[in-house]
């Protein structure tokens, strides 16, 4: 690149055409040295078109079959003995029932004849390079891949900083999720009960915000659903309350 902008015609404004010559140096000199460069050379790779996925919950099967219907072999592997294990503790989220919609998911993963479902299993080993990697798990069985997707769960961040353990009112939102399905006689007598949320959240040590507050408003409808003379508190410190939307009918590109 022969820069006659910066480096000619804007400092030497006042001698223009001291500048011109200046400027067809420079073009000169960019010119000669394009007539000798070389191509740089392209080094290609070849890529195993199999996927390996690791964890069988929603998002690794959704990360499968996403994978599946671009035409790649894929090897999922779950370290039980069923796909789905995270949500079958929830009973609804966004307002509709989460076990069909799971169970939906786990025929279209079992029923693809591109997966392969590797269960109580965990990774032991793997070898390879960018591309080709070969991954051994704990059944023995070696797998030869040229992909990863790791999507392999969550733990609750709340049980190092609530004791959960230790007073039994205390509960994660999954374990109130399960109460509230089964009305509680705890929830139906209750007087007060407390949300707190982003624990472990928002802090220098996790600075990310979290995704409960759309859920655990939802829980606290539900509570004075059950107990309309309960009081319910929500301690925040953001409140995002996510969800799906729904195309609205009164034209194109409106939503609701």
């Amino acid at each position: 690149m022969a820069n006659i902008r910066n480096q000619c015609t804007w400092v030497h404004l006042n001698e223009p055409d001291k500048a011109t010559g200046k400027c067809k140096d420079l073009v000169n000199m960019a010119v000669a040295k394009a007539r000798l460069l070389q191509p740089l050379d392209y080094i290609t790779v070849g890529v195993n078109r199999r996927a390996l996925v690791i964890g069988g919950g929603v998002a690794g099967m959704t990360s499968a079959l996403a994978l599946a219907d671009q035409g790649y072999v894929v090897d999922l592997v779950e370290r039980k003995d069923r796909l789905g294990q995270c949500p079958q503790a929830a009973h609804y989220l966004a307002g509709r029932t989460v076990k069909p919609r799971l169970d939906a998911l786990i025929r279209k993963v079992t029923g693809s004849d591109r997966i392969t479902i590797h269960y109580n299993a965990r990774v032991e080993e793997v070898s390879g390079v960018v591309g080709n990697f070969t991954t051994t798990l704990s059944t023995g069985a070696a797998i030869d891949h040229g992909w990863w997707s790791l999507p392999s769960g969550r733990t609750a961040a709340a049980r190092r900083h609530v004791p959960v353990q230790q007073n039994p009112n205390v509960l994660l939102s999954l374990d109130l999720d399960q109460e509230i399905m089964e009305k509680s006689e705890r929830l139906k007598t209750a007087q007060a009960a407390a949300f707190i949320l982003c624990v472990g959240s928002r802090t220098r040590s996790g600075p990310t915000a979290t995704r409960s507050a759309a859920p655990l408003v939802e829980n606290a409808i539900k509570l004075k659903t059950i107990n309309p003379e309960m009081d319910v508190y929500i301690l925040y410190r953001d409140m995002r309350t996510y969800g799906e939307r729904k195309r609205s009918t009164s034209g194109p590109g409106n939503w609701g």
